[in-house]
């Protein structure tokens, strides 16, 4: 190896590892919990520890001959019996078991940015924008970065010295500004993703787009958009804060009552702390991503994406109920627990609720995913008996931190406001 080349794995190490949880069961609770096969550059280490994971998922004994045999009932041949011989003395104890484990893990970090970097070389030859591979090399690398392992809590230091602390503080959720859906829900939840599900023209976008108004008077809220222009979301906002008929606004043909109306918000309105993206195809890890770097400036309150089914796949081979489910997982753990800020996807209901009597929405009606019904921690549907009366109801179906229920509320569409 010369001097320029960089060591990405030592099989010693990962020897070590293995023969660490081949004479302990202890070695094997810490290496089954912090690594991974793809964590083990050789072929046959990656094998073995494949092999010793499926027998600690059965709840089978360890050691050097149920090994052999689970190979042998395979047909695994690749690995002999001196190979495992050599592995079971790699070590004579398992009491550094946690340094092997550290330096392998280091090892695996270091061959994924060996492998970014290349990808960064190979995106740059093929004139792919530059924008997209900053996006896409930032959510990589935080992939690596995050710690793997689970930490256990006794509950004497979950409970703390007064039980009265553990009640929800005021920084943990945030309000919709929805009265009725405050009285349901106590509020959205800080590490959560809540789903507002509704049929096309139902008011989705409008009830998103109300919340994020009255959330960004004091906090920080960034709407994706993906169907609606900014322009056309300024139009709603204005319509909605101060009361004049959308049509109206955008024929420009505003009576001096309305124009005074205008002026007396103005100021408020500039002063909301609301940014939004209109931009078309984005995937969920751009979304992710550009919310990751507008946090290193200003930390959201809240993000809204709007809608699920729209948002573009990042893998078009995929059926198309797992790309939604992509979406809904990781908006919910790269986003919404990665920040500790809720999220709020919306979602269309597909047309089986149209051929119920009444029509009021289930779990099962989450348009193409049920990944989406189980990644949210809250559900709520848009609901109105009689179409475009604008007598509604707001279904919570599915609540994790709270009761299910559901209040009435009237959305009054010439001002696209729910009141």
């Amino acid at each position: 190896m010369n001097a320029t080349e960089i060591k990405l794995f030592d099989n010693q190490i990962e020897q070590a590892c293995l023969g660490s949880a081949l004479i302990s069961q202890q070695a094997q609770l810490s290496l089954f919990d912090q690594t991974e096969a793809e964590d083990y550059y050789a072929e046959k280490n990656r094998i073995l520890f494949t092999i010793m994971l499926e027998l600690h998922n059965d709840k089978r004994g360890i050691d050097i001959l149920i090994v052999k045999d689970r190979l042998s009932q395979k047909g695994i041949d690749k690995i002999s019996g001196a190979d495992l011989m050599e592995v079971y003395r790699a070590v004579g104890s398992s009491a550094n078991v946690q340094y092997y484990i550290d330096r392998l893990l280091e090892f695996s970090k270091q061959r994924k940015l060996d492998y970014i970097n290349m990808e960064i070389k190979d995106d740059l030859k093929s004139q792919k924008d530059s924008n997209d591979i900053i996006q896409d090399t930032i959510y990589k690398l935080k992939a690596i970065d995050r710690e793997r392992g689970k930490v256990i809590y006794p509950v004497e230091a979950i409970l703390g010295k007064d039980l009265q602390d553990l009640a929800i503080k005021d920084y943990e959720y945030v309000k919709t500004g929805i009265s009725q859906l405050d009285k349901l829900i106590f509020g959205l939840f800080n590490s959560t993703l809540t789903c507002i599900a509704a049929r096309p023209g139902m008011g989705k976008s409008s009830l998103a787009l109300n919340m994020a108004v009255n959330i960004a008077a004091k906090s920080k809220v960034l709407f994706f958009s993906l169907e609606m222009s900014v322009r056309f979301l300024a139009l709603r906002l204005i319509a909605s804060e101060c009361h004049i008929p959308l049509h109206h606004l955008m024929q420009n043909i505003l009576d001096k009552y309305q124009v005074e109306a205008i002026r007396k918000q103005e100021e408020r309105i500039r002063k909301l702390n609301l940014g939004f993206n209109d931009q078309g195809g984005l995937t969920v890890e751009n979304i992710v991503n550009m919310t990751l770097r507008a946090a290193e400036y200003e930390k959201p309150a809240i993000v809204f994406v709007d809608y699920a089914g729209i948002v573009k796949p990042t893998d078009k081979k995929l059926p198309r109920h797992e790309q939604i489910g992509h979406i809904s997982w990781s908006l919910r753990q790269n986003l919404a627990k990665e920040l500790n800020i809720p999220v709020v996807l919306l979602a269309q209901l597909n047309r089986s609720v149209e051929n119920r009597t009444k029509g009021v929405p289930r779990l099962s009606d989450l348009k193409e995913s049920g990944s989406l019904e189980e990644d949210s921690d809250m559900v709520i549907f848009i609901y109105e008996e009689i179409e475009r009366s604008g007598d509604c109801e707001l279904i919570v179906a599915k609540n994790r931190n709270g009761a299910a229920g559901h209040e009435k509320i009237f959305f009054d569409r010439q001002y696209t406001k729910f009141i």
